[in-house]
Parts: C-alpha cells; structure tokens; sequence
C-alpha cells in the first residue's frame, strides 16, 4: 500500500478564512437545520413509542430532544432580543392609540373596583341585617 501523503510532502490543511466562512453560512446553516430536523425526527419517533407503552423513553434521547432543541434555537439566534424598531418606524405601534387603550384599560379596571365595592357592600348590608334580626 501506498503512502500517496508521504510523496506529497508535508501538505498543510486548506485554511478556512473569514471570507469563506461568511460566504458559506447560509449553506452550512441550512444544512445543520437539515440535520438537527433528521435527529428531532429520530426523538419524536423514539418519544412517540415511549407513549405508546412500546418501550420506556431512553433519558439519552431526551436528552439529545434538548440539545436538538437548544442548538436549533441558538442557530436561528431565538436566544437574543429582537432589535428594537423605533416607534416611527413600526407599523405596529403606529397602528396602535395609545390613549384609548389605556382609557379602556381603566375603564375595565374602574369597573372591577366598582362591582368590588357593591360586594362589599352587599354583603356587609346582608350581614347587618342578619345581626339585627338575631
């Protein structure tokens, strides 16, 4: 048997430079989703016949759930606050009056406080007349 190596020389492994790396992370990314997606269906499986009363779920296969889940969510950066928008450019808060929805939330409350006091009332009313009769 050859050593094809040995006749080469010492070869150096191909660096892998910045440019490269971010040339190809949307292909490696998708590929790791590929993967993690290949495992996850491999735990649900495992998880299903756990629950089916076919087999006991292994802890290890729970436990690689969670770090297909974890790795997974920390790939699409689920980890980290979204950016902040700015209100001016939201559409979402621009849809949104501010003043009648506190206006209605405290209407709601105003409204909870009040039958909280007819209650109150009510039943110190019954009560006394109760302590009255007796």
């Amino acid at each position: 048997m050859t050593d094809y190596t040995a006749a080469l020389g010492p070869v150096a492994p191909p660096e892998i430079g910045e440019e490269q790396i971010a040339q190809d992370q949307p292909r490696v990314r998708a590929l790791l989703v590929q993967r993690y997606e290949q495992l996850w269906n491999w735990v649900d499986g495992q998880m299903d016949a756990a629950r089916e009363h076919e087999r006991p779920l292994d802890p290890r296969v729970a436990e690689i759930g969670l770090r297909v889940c974890k790795d997974e969510a920390a790939l699409y950066r689920l980890n980290r606050a979204a950016p902040a928008l700015e209100d001016e450019e939201d559409p979402t808060i621009l849809a949104i009056d501010r003043a009648a929805m506190v206006a209605e939330q405290l209407t709601v409350l105003e409204s909870k406080r009040q039958a909280a006091k007819d209650s109150a009332d009510a039943w110190k009313n019954h009560h006394s007349k109760e302590q009255e009769a007796a």
